[in-house]
């Protein structure tokens, strides 16, 4: 028996990712375009959990919501869930330039997915977290559509993303979806 859940998000690479893993348990993915206040806060959870609410407010059925960032040590776990906008006013170079005298570079990727029932108020989060640490200075030419591509280097890795080969890449990619939120999400959901 086929699932569905709707996926309030206006990203379409997102969306993609839930089809392409949900499938495995039988759950369709349905895509919702929703306008939302964007909540400025650091705390990635914090941001989910209050984007879940709005929508609440306009979907009355199931859904989930999904967000994230990067927690960088020396920054105090700045910019957290405000990646995309520091991202876009200050860009690699200036995040790095943040971080030009620190000598720990430890940094943890999150996501999370809020599982919300607008009918039964229940709710439920899922999180993927990724361990590594902030680059010197950013390189490489790979575009995968992670915001801090060229910077991010995982854990047990001396390359940023962005400089993975095809095969490096591939088996990130494949390590990463296996650890996925919407695994976690899909378990539960068809259990």
């Amino acid at each position: 028996m086929e699932r569905k859940i709707l996926f309030a998000t206006s990203n379409k690479t997102k969306v993609a990712i839930a089809k392409e893993v949900l499938h495995k348990y039988g759950i369709k993915v349905i895509q919702k375009s929703i306008n939302l206040e964007e909540p400025q806060s650091t705390d990635i959870d914090e941001v989910a959990l209050r984007k879940a609410m709005q929508i609440s407010k306009k979907i009355k059925q199931k859904f989930i919501v999904d967000d994230s960032g990067i927690y960088i040590k020396a920054l105090k776990k700045f910019p957290g869930a405000l990646l995309k906008n520091v991202n876009k006013s200050l860009g690699d170079e200036g995040l790095l330039k943040l971080m030009s005298k620190e000598k720990d570079r430890g940094a943890t990727f999150v996501n999370v997915l809020v599982f919300y029932d607008s009918k039964t108020k229940e709710k439920k989060v899922f999180r993927t977290v990724i361990y590594g640490r902030i680059a010197r200075k950013a390189v490489g030419n790979r575009k995968t559509g992670w915001a801090i591509e060229r910077i991010f280097i995982p854990k047990n890795s001396t390359k940023t993303i962005a400089q993975f080969n095809e095969k490096e890449w591939n088996e990130f990619w494949k390590w990463f979806k296996s650890r996925l939120h919407y695994n976690k999400f899909g378990k539960w959901f068809t259990g």
